[in-house]
């Protein structure tokens, strides 16, 4: 596993105390034991700044990159000097592992342990000759702040089952329909409900047919469309709907064509555009339109490209982004498209600059869509890309601090964008190997990357994350996991 690493910068100079052993005279040069008699400048050493000044607790180890002058001092005479950053808490100080670089420069890395808990801490250099038990220089102080942890995760109620490859629907009543997916018992047909006001999942009617990898989407009239997935024998063909006001799933018949792992997206005028996904032989680039009017469905015209494990975004002009995926089995794609509704059919749109599968797309409040890590190939990406709408065209947006795939992303009313859990694929010595992941991260907009989140009680992938209307984030299942856990961005 990586375990990212933040870099603070310290503005220092230094203000020595003349004391120890061995000589009372100052070279400058390496630590390494060069020697030298020069005199401190007028005006000594002092720190003067540190920025950033704080980070959230339960943040991951943090390299503080300590900028000034004569930070090599070494002690005279040619003896051996060790320079030591302090973590100074509650009178309890922690020596942490420096390293010199050059008179304006140090490092020096604050382990994860010291910043579990908000602490404020006071940060100073301290200069030893290696024989001594006193310091012969040591800095004045300046004041690191370790905050309230930006993001907390809690357990809430369990669902009766086990569940990965579900589905989760918020509805109009503020409940979350959480329907079908698979366990190690095999396809599910079984649906919950989870309330947000007790914390508590409960049984609604079973589905028409076990399903999983299928659509689930919520209509304008409240009810909710579940198409396609597989069952224990294959991808299939079958629909539902299902109603709140009865708590019931009705059969719809069949969409056009068989599908699992393609996308099911609501469009403004209220219909539903069902694109690609793999039938029984390979990925397909056939789409239909579900009108909930006759509650029938239409083949439209083909995908440009055929694509399974994609995205679809809609746009703020109604058009719909599709992006990614695969277009086959094993061929990763970097191509995208767009559907325009009005004419339903599909025109292609700039590339990505990397392949994207088993990825997530949000759409931003800038109308631009962010593309958030998947799969490449046999490994997990960690590659983050924005879609600008206007150009129609794919920018680098930097990258996640953990690469990973079939994750999820959700956009937070304060603009930020959660990610969670997911798979890392990488090659070692059992090429290609995988850890289910329990880290998340937040991506700001209009930043170059991510920062940590609170860890998820449990490692997840194939589970769901559903916005709720108090902003925080239902995390369901994933994994052979019948747990779920509440995800808050604290202020």
């Amino acid at each position: 596993m990586w375990r990212s690493k933040a870099v603070v910068s310290l503005s220092l100079s230094l203000l020595f105390i003349l004391s120890g052993c061995g000589g009372g005279g100052y070279g400058t040069g390496n630590t390494g034991g060069s020697s030298g008699s020069g005199s401190l400048p007028s005006g000594g050493m002092r720190i003067s700044s540190i920025s950033p000044n704080s980070v959230a607790a339960g943040s991951a180890d943090i390299t503080l990159t300590v900028t000034g002058a004569y930070l090599d001092l070494v002690h005279s005479g040619g003896h051996q000097t060790a320079t030591v950053a302090v973590w100074s808490t509650n009178s309890s100080q922690t020596n942490l592992t420096t390293t010199v670089l050059s008179g304006a420069q140090l490092i020096a890395v604050v382990p994860a342990a010291l910043l579990a808990t908000p602490v404020t801490a006071q940060v100073f250099i301290q200069k030893w000759y290696f024989a001594d038990d006193t310091p012969f220089a040591i800095t004045n102080s300046l004041t690191f702040t370790v905050t309230t942890a930006a993001s907390t995760s809690i357990a809430v109620g369990s669902m009766a089952v086990a569940r990965s490859s579900h589905s989760a629907t918020l509805l109009p009543s503020g409940m979350v329909l959480v329907a079908g997916g698979a366990n190690s018992s095999g396809t599910l047909k079984s649906a919950e409900l989870y309330d947000p006001a007790k914390g508590t999942f409960t049984a609604t009617g079973d589905l028409a047919f076990p399903r999983q990898g299928h659509s689930a989407t919520l209509l304008p009239n409240g009810k909710v469309l579940l198409a396609g997935g597989e069952d224990d024998v294959g991808p299939i063909a079958t629909a539902e709907l299902y109603d709140p006001a009865s708590g019931t799933f009705a059969s719809l018949g069949t969409m056009t064509s068989i599908r699992w792992s393609h996308t099911g997206t609501l469009l403004p005028n209220g219909k539903v555009l069902i694109a690609g996904g793999a039938n029984n032989s390979d990925s397909q680039d056939s789409a239909e339109i579900f009108d909930p009017a006759s509650n029938a469905f239409t083949p439209i015209s083909n995908m440009t490209t055929a694509r399974m494990h994609h995205t679809a975004t809609v746009l703020a002009n109604g058009n719909v982004l599709l992006a990614g995926g695969w277009s086959s089995y094993s061929t990763p794609l970097a191509s995208a498209e767009l559907f325009d509704p009005v004419t339903n059919s599909f025109v292609p749109t700039g590339n990505m600059s990397t392949p994207h599968s088993f990825h997530c797309s949000v759409l931003l409040p800038d109308g631009r869509v962010l593309v958030v890590g998947g799969k490449k190939a046999l490994f997990s990406t960690s590659a983050i890309e924005v879609f600008d709408p206007a150009s129609g065209s794919f920018a680098i947006a930097g990258s996640l601090t953990q690469a990973r795939h079939s994750h999820t992303a959700t956009l937070l009313p304060n603009g930020k964008v959660l990610v969670t859990g997911g798979t890392y694929s990488f090659s070692g010595p059992d090429a290609p190997e995988s850890i289910v992941l329990a880290s998340s991260e937040l991506y700001l907009p209009g930043s170059s990357g991510t920062a940590p989140a609170s860890t998820m009680m449990s490692p997840r992938t194939g589970h769901t994350a559903t916005l709720l209307n108090d902003g925080r984030v239902l995390i369901i299942g994933g994994s052979d996991l019948a747990t779920a856990e509440i995800f808050q961005d604290n202020p």
